[in-house]
This record gives structure tokens, sequence and C-alpha cells, in this order.
């Protein structure tokens, strides 16, 4: 099963303030579904820092899809901007 038991995820953005949730999929989820069952949520916060790691709680699992998933705006703000995402995991 391809796939990797991300441990962290690292975030970086001009403009930190906002929220967001982290999702991993084993299988290719639908493109015309969510929620969809395939996504299991793994962890998730504020983005407080312009550089800002999560640690995600696989259970060891491996996943093959990550999805960040913004659920809340920088207040008086209308988009976010990420500059870049990190996924560490342990080598095999």
């Amino acid at each position: 099963v391809p796939g990797v038991n991300g441990r962290a995820l690292e975030i970086q953005t001009k403009v930190p303030g906002w929220e967001m949730e982290l999702y991993g999929a084993t299988e290719r989820p639908p493109a015309d579904e969510w929620p969809s069952d395939v996504w299991t949520k793994l962890g998730g916060g504020t983005v407080e820092k312009r550089k800002q790691r999560f640690e995600l709680d696989t259970g060891d699992k491996r996943y093959r899809y990550y999805l960040v998933w913004i659920t809340g705006l920088k207040p008086g703000s209308e988009r976010v901007r990420i500059a870049e995402i990190t996924l560490f995991a342990p080598r095999n």
C-alpha cells in the first residue's frame, strides 16, 4: 500500500492568523464529495506563526493523501496564502 505515516506537517505563510484542519486518506477521495468517509481527521489548529509545525495523530497508519482544509480566515482577511507545506515522516 503506497503512503507514508506522517508525523508532522509544517505550514509556511506570509500572513498567519487563520484556522485549519488536517486530514489523511488511504484511497483516492471522490472529487465531488465533501465531507467524504475516506478522510480521517489527523489534527489542526490556528496558524499563529509564519512557519509553524503541527503534529499529526495518524495512529501509526500510512496515508497516501494529506489535506489542509481551511476553516477560518484571519479577521479582516478575504483569503489565505500558503507559501509551502512540508510533510515529515520517518524514513523507511
